[in-house]
């Protein structure tokens, strides 16, 4: 009965959130720094563009995550835990990235429509519209351990390796730390599978 309450009481302080809530919705600039330190290292360098989601990802994945800290032995399980609650909501990606190199971000339905509406993606259509570009990256909101020492993040890239889906079907978590200041990308753990 207690569970039952305290999901009733949850359910309605996400339904009338106050507006300042809403901030909740939308990247903070530390997951802005994060990000940005996770593109550069992964494309910025070798893309001349990258192609990136309008919002950010609700949690999919559909594997243990007891993997991340036997890769990274000193990764919190708070900031595992901090991942999954923040990814229970999306939130918007504005133009707010600090990389080096040209970046767009482009909406879902652009994204469809260049790719063809048929049961394959024409992704040489895409890579004619966006010339030289990584794929279409959609990342997650990042969770962080209480210090804002660590960090995790997870994305997906589309690109033409992604066979006959417009998503793949796997996604990486990249794990980054805090270290006199600047956000470091320690590692990526790839090919989680994910919900959909």
């Amino acid at each position: 009965m207690r569970a039952i309450a305290s999901f009733i009481l949850a359910v309605m302080a996400v339904c009338c959130a106050s507006p300042a809530a809403a901030d909740e919705l939308a990247l903070a600039p530390e997951e802005y720094a994060v990000l940005s330190v996770l593109i550069d290292s992964l494309y910025a360098g070798d893309y001349a563009l990258v192609v990136i989601g309008p919002r950010t990802e609700r949690w999919s994945i559909n594997a243990p995550l007891h993997v991340l800290q036997e890769q990274w032995p000193d990764l919190k399980q708070e900031t595992i835990d901090s991942l999954i609650v923040r990814n229970s909501m999306t939130a918007d990606v504005a133009d707010e990235f600090a990389i080096h190199g040209d970046y767009r971000i482009v909406p879902e339905a652009e994204y469809r429509e260049v790719l063809g509406g048929g049961d394959s993606p024409d992704w040489d259509r895409f890579d004619s519209m966006f010339v030289d570009a990584q794929g279409y990256l959609v990342v997650s909101r990042v969770g962080f351990d209480a210090e804002r020492t660590q960090a995790l993040v997870y994305f997906s890239n589309a690109y033409r390796c992604s066979g006959s889906r417009i998503r793949p079907a796997t996604r990486n978590i990249a794990y980054l730390r805090k270290t006199e200041g600047s956000w470091e990308l320690i590692g990526v753990e790839r090919g989680l599978q994910a919900l959909y």
